[in-house]
């Protein structure tokens, strides 16, 4: 499902609806989206610094949900190198465990030979497939609510659940900013 955009005035107070932004249950919870941007760069001899600013906005879950939507916004929280290493390592963790496994439970049933042919024809497809996956994660794909876009008067969210955003567009209808 697409997420739906909305673009609101940044200095107002957003209204939730009381329900879950992943089910539509009733919302006891809350967990955060975050959007990271980067402020400034520096450049120096043999260093690049950059200066980064998170904003943060909370959306109310379910109990049921609660956990799985903060992690899906812990990636952007981070910076850009900060993501891109989290990127790598996790690729190349995925892949070793993958490789390791397979490994062993084709030893395991007696397949020895066949195990050294299929992990080295098959490798670069499983680090690809993690690659997507990690990406997917870090993108925020999965994310029932996030922050598309902010600049200096407003936010744009994006909203995956159709009847939540139907209520939070209800409730924040004077609030809506025209494109």
């Amino acid at each position: 499902m697409n997420f739906v955009q909305i673009k609101l005035d940044r200095f107002s107070k957003i209204q939730w609806p009381s329900i879950c932004a992943m089910c539509g249950r009733d919302a006891t919870y809350s967990a955060n989206t975050s959007f990271t941007t980067t402020k400034d760069i520096g450049y120096y001899l043999v260093v690049i610094t950059f200066k980064h600013q998170t904003y943060s906005i909370a959306y109310p879950v379910c109990r049921k949900h609660r956990i799985i939507c903060n992690l899906l916004d812990h990636p952007a929280r981070e910076s850009l190198m900060s993501l891109a290493i989290f990127v790598l390592i996790t690729t190349a963790v995925l892949w070793a465990l993958f490789y390791f496994l397979v490994s062993l439970v084709l030893d395991v049933v007696g397949l020895k030979y066949i195990s050294s042919l299929y992990l080295n024809n098959c490798g670069e497809w499983v680090a690809l497939i993690s690659f997507v996956l990690v990406m997917l994660y870090a993108l925020g794909i999965f994310k029932p609510v996030k922050i598309s876009n902010i600049d200096d008067d407003s936010i744009v969210i994006g909203i995956k659940n159709k009847d939540f955003f139907d209520s939070f567009s209800n409730l924040n209808r004077d609030k809506i900013k025209s494109n």
